[in-house]
């Protein structure tokens, strides 16, 4: 019984993990932490990446990028194109510069 109850709260404390994410420019990293969602703009249109997406890299043009935090709060970023990677639930998005949105 205790075997099956330290399995499920692991199985528990699993779910809460979200995706790890860093945004970065060739001067500094913008944003690093845990994500339930990022919201991009590919090249051949606007994608989601949620924990578990397979694996990808793509290039990003210009646009808005939205964060939503393990809280569900969004964070929004204008990008001006860049690379994401996407691996193992673990994002690293470059971009070429990052504004953050001054409505937050």
């Amino acid at each position: 019984m205790k075997q099956l109850k330290k399995e499920r709260k692991s199985f528990l404390n699993l779910k809460q993990t979200g995706v790890k994410i860093e945004i970065i420019t060739p001067e500094q990293k913008v944003y690093e932490g845990d994500i339930r969602s990022l919201k991009v703009p590919g090249k051949k249109g606007a994608f989601q990446v949620l924990k578990d997406h397979a694996a990808i890299v793509s290039t990003l043009v210009e646009g808005k990028v939205t964060v939503t935090d393990m809280n569900g709060r969004d964070s929004e970023f204008e990008i001006e194109g860049g690379v994401i990677e996407v691996q193992k639930n673990k994002i690293i998005l470059l971009a070429e510069s990052v504004s953050r949105d001054d409505k937050q």
